[in-house]
């Protein structure tokens, strides 16, 4: 089953666009290992195709210091992960698009296949949906829906774009681009990897391509499951 994360700060209208694509057919469970709740639902996609959309709690930054921003940190990360999501749905509330683009930043560093979603566009003019719109998808590159749950603009739109999740995904992903790092940059890396964030771990770890060229699998993992203090 495909997995789409709801992902954006804290009162960014994202349960309110969740609410809107699942209706009554969600569900609420713990995170592993912590006690973090994670509502989810399921819809249809293409040729009935199930995608769970999950609505992670709201976060500022890939840089853990809250339980919630670190469930985010490990779901992103951690390919065990039950939550791993295959693309994720950034939530953005135009009112302040200003302050909520460092969250999405960090997410199209670690390449994963990011919907945008400018929310409370009932609350501008068209001009500066445009504008936004245009800043998205010219300057970052990602594809942008800007949407109202109160008055339903482009939702059915953005069901419509959800339902070809898939093929979303795989046209992102033939324009994902690694890099191979010198072995100067590794070494420089592996002195250095005790100060390193998990989030720095995996951009190292993607743009490596094999985690092994750096470090191991088990200094890894030890990163991205220890929770912060």
């Amino acid at each position: 089953m495909l997995k789409l994360a709801l992902i954006g700060n804290p009162n960014s209208g994202k349960s309110s666009v969740f609410n809107a694509l699942t209706g009554l057919h969600q569900k609420v469970g713990n995170y592993p290992g912590v006690t973090v709740e994670v509502h989810s639902g399921v819809i249809k996609g293409l040729h009935h195709e199930p995608i769970e959309i999950i609505d992670f709690p709201g976060a500022y930054s890939l840089h853990s210091n809250t339980s919630d921003e670190f469930l985010l940190t490990q779901a992103l990360l951690d390919e065990k992960a039950s939550f791993q999501p295959d693309a994720i749905l950034y939530i953005a509330d135009i009112q302040l698009l200003d302050k909520q683009l460092l969250l999405l930043t960090q997410i199209i560093d670690l390449k994963i296949p990011v919907l945008v979603c400018l929310s409370n566009c009932d609350q501008v003019d068209q001009k500066t949906i445009d504008v936004h719109k245009r800043f998205m998808e010219q300057k970052l590159l990602c594809k942008t829906i800007p949407v109202s749950t109160k008055t339903a603009l482009n939702l059915e739109l953005l069901k419509t774009e959800i339902k070809n999740l898939r093929a979303f995904i795989e046209n992102a992903s033939a324009k994902e681009i690694f890099f191979k790092l010198s072995p100067e940059l590794l070494e420089e890396f592996e002195q250095s990897k005790d100060q390193q964030a998990p989030y720095h771990f995996y951009l190292w770890k993607h743009y490596a391509q094999r985690i092994d060229e750096f470090t191991s699998q088990q200094t890894f993992d030890k990163k991205i499951t220890e929770p912060p203090n």
